[in-house]
């Protein structure tokens, strides 16, 4: 994916995230309660089952290398699914995007308390005049460092060194609402051609219902299936064994969710002023003073399970009883 980003975003910066839970919450669309499936969350420390702009700022640390960004972002926990129907937990950790106009004031910060989520779980096959569903994509990184071409769907090959999704947000906003009911219709993404892949950034928001532009955030997950090859023998699908939480072995359900919790401030000075580095290096954003950073290796932000359920190692079954739906299966929408 990388190859094709100059081509549709003016400036960007990226910044590697560690995970600081994995459990059956989701705020936005299950808030107080307990969620449909198990997600991989990553950013500040305060995640709960209700989150709040003022909360999130409030955390203690935030597990995305950009100190100020306590915003949450999360996604479907990957597992592998064996012949006998049971299943074993994937490994992964996030690199999230940030991409945006390098026209100071053209790009405007998300406001306190906005949330969107973008991708569907229902989704077992591919329209390609979809634009969320043009959004989601996924590339088998080998060991020699080289990505193959992005697919749609998760990819039935091996790859050596990392199986990478990648899930675009929207980012042209209505401005006025926080969020809406199917968590969607207060965002668009910019006008693509058919062709397009993935949708366009750093462009124009032309639909005068979606006027206001703001960053456009991409959450990578690379997920660390390479030791699982040597079970593929075992497993359910040996062509291609991962399953989803939700119980999606095709990919084309992938999405995620986006909670605001930046620092008041920083967001706009950095929309503004990091298109400093043509390969999304935020370090001359340091140097600007505009915000800093820290290796997430190095600050193991993580915050203990609020559900008491096992959700890694071998299971039985999908957390929350998720059945197992292929291509061209009927999903029907969680309650």
């Amino acid at each position: 994916a990388l190859a094709l980003f100059p081509a549709f975003s003016n400036a960007y910066w990226l910044m590697p995230a560690g995970v600081i839970t994995e459990e059956r919450l989701d705020p936005i669309v299950s808030p107080n309660a307990v969620s449909g499936h198990v997600h991989t969350v990553f950013g500040g420390s305060n995640f709960g089952s209700n989150v709040t702009t003022e909360k999130l700022q409030q955390s203690t640390c935030t597990s995305t290398a950009v100190n100020e960004d306590f915003s949450n972002y999360w996604a479907p926990k990957l597992y592998f699914q064996w012949k006998n129907g049971s299943f074993s937990d994937v490994s992964g950790n996030g690199v999230i995007y940030y991409f945006f106009s390098d026209t100071p004031g053209a790009t405007k910060p998300f406001p306190d308390n906005f949330r969107m989520i973008s991708g569907d779980p229902t989704k077992r096959s591919f329209d390609p005049n979809d634009a969320g569903q043009k959004a989601v994509l996924y590339n088998c990184i080998q060991s020699n460092g080289q990505p193959n071409s992005d697919s749609t769907d998760l990819p039935a090959k091996e790859c050596s060194f990392s199986l990478r999704s990648q899930l675009f947000f929207p980012n042209c906003w209505d401005g006025k609402n926080l969020d809406s009911t199917n968590h969607k219709s207060h965002v668009a993404f910019p006008k693509i051609e058919t062709t397009s892949m993935p949708p366009n950034s750093g462009q124009k928001c032309e639909d005068p219902n979606f006027p206001v532009v703001l960053p456009q955030v991409l959450l990578e997950i690379w997920w660390e299936v390479s030791p699982w090859y040597a079970h593929k023998t075992e497993a359910m699908n040996p062509d291609q064994p991962f399953v989803y939480a939700y119980g999606d072995p095709t990919g084309f359900g992938n999405h995620g969710d986006f909670y605001n919790g930046w620092k008041e401030g920083v967001l706009q000075k950095a929309v503004d002023g990091c298109n400093c580095n043509k390969d999304g290096d935020p370090s001359c954003c340091v140097q600007k003073g505009i915000f800093t950073t820290t290796d997430p290796a190095t600050k193991h932000c993580t915050i203990p399970k609020s559900t008491d359920e096992q959700v890694k190692g071998m299971l039985p079954k999908l957390p929350g009883s998720n059945l197992v739906v292929g291509r061209g299966g009927t999903v029907s929408p969680a309650p």
